[in-house]
């Protein structure tokens, strides 16, 4: 695994890396990860 850096927001619980081609266009395979904030509703 590579030493990346990510800008990752402060309030951010976990990441998700997108993987495979459903959310196409708007996020590319393995190049995005799409940060979470857990809430209670």
């Amino acid at each position: 695994m590579r030493d990346m850096e990510y800008n990752v927001p402060d309030d951010t619980d976990f990441g998700v890396r997108i993987t495979g081609d459903s959310m196409n266009p708007r996020y590319a395979d393995g190049r995005q990860i799409v940060w979470v904030q857990w809430q209670d509703n």
